[in-house]
């Protein structure tokens, strides 16, 4: 289940990563058209820190309730 929700992860990251490594790389073709890739690429990279913080926390809060689950065998 640990490798399956981390795949999940990895795989939504490097989405996010490509969708972002497109939308900064496109050039600025006019003002108003790279005001909004600006934007966009800047929505993209909150949503992967946001991401980023939930993986840390769920994979947390994996290993605490293993541990309490071994503690809780081998007592």
């Amino acid at each position: 289940m640990i490798m399956k929700r981390g795949n999940l992860f990895l795989v939504a990251q490097s989405l996010q990563l490509v969708a972002y490594t497109a939308i900064v790389s496109t050039g600025h073709e006019a003002e108003q058209q790279a005001d909004s890739n600006v934007l966009t690429a800047r929505v993209i990279a909150a949503f992967g820190i946001a991401l980023a913080t939930i993986w840390l926390y769920v994979g947390h809060r994996q290993i605490r309730y293993t541990n309490a689950l071994v503690a809780t065998v081998l007592t």
